[in-house]
């Protein structure tokens, strides 16, 4: 049932999905959907924490996993490459993911909290630990931080770039435009 409802938040977005179409997507009345989660919002929260919550959790572990290593700048590479492919590969995540919390609004403030500000910073910390063992000055946190986000809503919205890069459109196409862009950053950053 969440999953039903993630997909159709992800396809019209929280304004367009309206209850009766969330209850027909879960294959349910609207009264039990109601009387499930009281609210369309109470719904969204439910459904982005079942469907992304288990992926950001996993993602968090593994690159927390690496900051008990030496740092190792090519696994810090891998697996946030790893991490993006792994968002793109869930029809509508990545999209979602990006238009929701660009939004000014509790969702949106409940996306940047509970998951971008844990991601950015687990990211930044393993980046930092690997400049000062190989003794570079790290980008500073700002630019770090647009970089990858940059990289990450273009993937999200390839229609920008497709009369450019056909590549994007086709998720071949866009999972190696994804390593080699990912590859090339941290070529720059390090």
């Amino acid at each position: 049932m969440l999953r039903n409802a993630f997909y159709l938040f992800a396809d019209q977005g929280y304004d367009k999905a309206t209850m009766r179409a969330l209850a027909a997507a879960c294959g349910v009345s609207p009264a039990l959907l109601t009387h499930m989660f009281q609210t369309k919002e109470n719904l969204w929260y439910e459904a982005v924490d079942a469907i992304y919550g288990p992926i950001h959790a996993r993602q968090v572990t593994e690159i927390r996993a690496l900051e008990s290593e030496p740092v190792d700048f090519q696994r810090f590479r891998d697996t946030l490459t790893r991490s993006l492919l792994d968002i793109m590969d869930v029809d509508g995540l990545l999209p979602f993911l990006v238009r929701e919390a660009a939004d000014d609004t509790p969702r949106g403030r409940y996306l940047r909290r509970q998951y971008l500000r844990e991601r950015l910073d687990a990211m930044w910390q393993l980046y930092q630990g690997g400049c000062r063992k190989s003794n570079r000055e790290p980008a500073p946190r700002g630019a770090f931080d647009i970089l990858l986000m940059g990289i990450v809503r273009v993937f999200a919205e390839p229609g920008d770039l497709q009369d450019i890069h056909a590549g994007l459109l086709d998720p071949d196409g866009r999972a190696a435009l994804a390593k080699d862009t990912l590859e090339r950053l941290f070529r720059a950053l390090t």
